[in-house]
């Protein structure tokens, strides 16, 4: 079945060979010729007829054969890598890895339920995840729109994944006590000290220098990050202006950096680093955290018995026996409910500021929130209530 058509107003015409019917559209003044197939003849006269009306308003897109995954990989090069830190682009190129099912797809083709199906598809990640793949997609669609490779973005119309929070973990003063009192001894002690009465993210206190910290005023000044890159140990700026700030520190903190600072003698040049490892180079944060955990654990009495137990028995030589065995579980199991993430000291520093009264600005200022909402959402539950006193007012303001 072909309809005949006056000039410019394209053809329809059937498909001997491949089956349904193929759309030809002549494009003024160049004379290309558009060819595009559907499996019926509606689809195809309806695509025909868009596409007429949009040669006419001169928002025409020629059908390209580019697909997801190429045009991912040409704007991570492009327009990514350009813009954003390296640690940043290297999550950003994992998370593209969770479209392979979709990639082979042309990005003219795509459909909102592709996407639907991509997230279905990734229930074994969490909702955070699942989120910061849709907003990658929807940057990179928008760019192709920009480009006129495609004509609307198909993610527009889908809904971004939803993000459940967990309850924010903390320790409590008694823990963290425990913990820091753990931690005596190590050269690193200091810089645990200071994330705990700061608030400091992992990456800020190990990239702070001596050039950094005025101890005589007890501030610290936070100018650069610390990251570990696919390179290597990298330094990088604060990522938001609110991110460079000054931070007040208590007198215990001042104390243990001021001894610190003694036991390396004068050789040490404003530019070094205040925590390194023990040749002196800058600290694997991977090595770090491996720290951290031990220090949970040693802070923990019954973890500590029952490794002094399982020594007893290795030098006994009864690893074999079913006591040995048995407290071999216990002691995995107990290490999974001790450890936290680093990050938790820094929730414990806010949520702890919060609950005795310390206003959500100055707490907001010392995290280096960029904005107070920030801090509200993940801490405002720390805050403590006004509810009974409002209610005992109520009586009054409404005169009953």
């Amino acid at each position: 079945m072909t309809k005949q058509r006056k000039n410019n107003e394209g053809s329809i015409y059937e498909d001997r060979i491949r089956g349904g019917f193929r759309v030809q559209i002549r494009m003024p003044g160049t004379g290309k010729r558009i060819t595009k197939r559907f499996q019926d003849y509606d689809s195809a006269e309806r695509w025909k007829d868009e596409q007429m009306h949009r040669l006419g308003c001169g928002q025409f897109i020629s059908p390209g054969d580019t697909t997801l995954g190429e045009w991912l990989l040409k704007w991570m090069k492009l327009y990514n890598l350009q813009n954003v830190r390296q640690r940043t682009f290297e999550r950003n190129v994992s998370l593209i890895k969770h479209c392979d099912s979709i990639a082979h797809i042309k990005i003219q083709d795509l459909l909102p339920s592709h996407f639907q199906h991509l997230y279905l598809e990734m229930k074994q990640y969490s909702g955070e995840t699942k989120k910061k793949v849709h907003n990658l997609l929807h940057q990179a669609l928008d760019q192709a729109v920009n480009e006129r490779i495609i004509q609307s973005n198909p993610i527009d119309s889908v809904k971004a994944p939803r993000v459940v929070r967990t309850e924010i973990e903390t320790f409590t003063p008694q823990s963290l006590q425990r913990v820091l009192e753990a931690a005596k001894g190590h050269r690193w002690h200091p810089s645990l000290l200071l994330a705990a009465t700061t608030g400091m993210r992992l990456g800020e206190v190990l990239g702070i220098r001596w050039q950094d910290v005025d101890l005589k005023a007890k501030e610290v000044y936070v100018q650069q990050t610390l990251q570990h890159a696919n390179t290597g140990i990298i330094f990088e700026e604060p990522k938001t202006k609110a991110s460079r700030r000054k931070i007040s520190i208590p007198l215990p903190t001042v104390m243990a950096m001021e001894k610190l600072r003694a036991s390396l003698g004068d050789i040490v040049l404003p530019e070094s680093l205040c925590f390194t490892a023990g040749n002196g180079s800058p600290i694997q944060p991977k090595n770090y955290h491996r720290w951290w955990t031990d220090v949970q654990r040693k802070a923990n009495e019954d973890w500590v018995k029952i490794k002094n137990k399982i020594a007893t028995l290795k030098k006994q030589k009864k690893t074999e026996e079913d006591e040995y065995k048995t407290l071999l579980i216990a002691q995995k199991s107990l290490e999974k409910s001790l450890h936290k993430n680093f990050h938790v000291l820094r929730h414990t520093h806010a949520t702890l500021l919060l609950a005795n009264g310390v206003p959500v600005i100055e707490v907001s200022r010392r995290l280096g929130h960029s904005k107070t909402s920030i801090t509200l959402d993940r801490y405002g539950h720390a805050i403590p209530g006004h509810d009974q006193i409002i209610a005992e007012q109520v009586p009054k303001i409404y005169g009953i």
